[in-house]
């Protein structure tokens, strides 16, 4: 997009990229002690946690919840599927708490 262009969307008040959705679950991860662990979403503004399983055996789902909502969570020895359904458990999670917070 051109600098006119630009200028033109900003006057009339739209930018086309503007409304594009951005609904990517951050992640990272930290191997330590051996074990791979992952973080998904961001637990900022979170009131509440939930721990599945143990992250003392092989596998850990620890979930932030907002509003009973996850809207992060930290995981050890999760299996891709379960990974990619917590990913969707957060995007939806993240969600109702951005609707809320309006």
């Amino acid at each position: 997009m051109g600098s006119s262009q630009l200028r033109y969307h900003l006057h009339v008040g739209c930018v086309p990229v503007c409304h594009a959705k951005y609904d990517t679950v951050s992640a990272f991860f930290s191997e330590q002690f051996g074990r791979s662990f992952r973080s998904l979403g961001d637990p900022t503004g979170h009131d509440d946690t939930s721990l599945d399983g143990d992250f003392h055996d092989e596998r850990a789902v620890f979930r932030f919840l907002q509003a009973g909502s996850t809207i992060g969570a930290v995981i050890t020895g999760v299996a891709d599927e379960e990974e990619a359904a917590l990913k969707e458990e957060i995007r939806a999670g993240a969600a109702r708490a951005a609707a809320a917070a309006r």
